[in-house]
């Protein structure tokens, strides 16, 4: 009953298969948060079923460290997920905040930073693959820390705007009646009145924000913005 043959196509029936094994299902300790929290000791009960059939009761279940510990140098993902792009290969530098991957969960992407700057000694995973959060993913080295010097202080521009303030600023403004000059003298030619100036004689000022003008899709990052 429990043999499988699925052929061209990789599969979960190695967690399902552990999910199944596992003795909480049959005293009702299972929930909804239950794969979450044991994530990464199904997968390495899947794994132990996929090298000899069966799980090794009595086999202590692999511990992955707690979110923000860094075990042997080692980066971990911040998150369960899957592996949607991984930008890096052995021997790739990664300035502090450079990508090391993508991970895609509950249909949004997450990028997994660098903590620093690092040059990647191992890769551990693999596009496809479902990783538990503070799984351990790339084994990095860390170049040595030149001496600490005190930078000189520098005054900011308290009237320079950020580009990506900037940005925002003006997608609110092009979805704004100031932004849509000609809709607007056509909607007035017609006698009628914009839908944010009826908002206006609804609302209080100040009280009524939009936010749709922010709204990009998840899969920008596969798909071209203009679509």
């Amino acid at each position: 009953m429990a043999g499988f043959e699925v052929a061209g196509t990789a599969t979960n029936l190695g967690l399902l298969r552990a999910l199944l094994a596992h003795p909480g299902l049959g005293n009702g300790a299972l929930h909804t948060g239950f794969v979450d929290e044991h994530l990464a000791e199904l997968l390495d009960t899947a794994a132990k079923l996929e090298t000899d059939g069966k799980p090794a009761p009595d086999a202590e279940p692999a511990k992955e460290p707690a979110r923000g510990e860094n075990p042997a140098g080692t980066v971990t993902a911040p998150l369960a997920g899957v592996v949607v792009e991984l930008p890096v290969t052995v021997g790739t530098h990664r300035a502090g905040g450079g990508t090391l991957a993508v991970l895609e969960a509950m249909k949004m992407e997450h990028e997994v930073a660098a903590p620093g700057p690092v040059t990647v000694t191992r890769v551990l995973v693999e596009v496809g693959d479902a990783v538990a959060e503070a799984r351990r993913c790339w084994s990095p080295s860390r170049p040595s820390r030149p001496p600490r010097t005190t930078p000189a202080r520098v005054r900011p521009d308290l009237d320079r705007i950020r580009p990506d303030l900037a940005e925002s600023l003006e997608r609110h403004r092009i979805g704004l009646d100031e932004g849509r000059p000609d809709a607007v003298a056509r909607r007035h030619d017609s006698g009628r009145r914009t839908a944010r100036e009826n908002l206006a004689e609804l609302c209080d000022p100040g009280t009524f924000t939009e936010y749709g003008a922010l709204t990009i899709a998840a899969q920008r990052r596969r798909r071209e913005l203009a679509t």
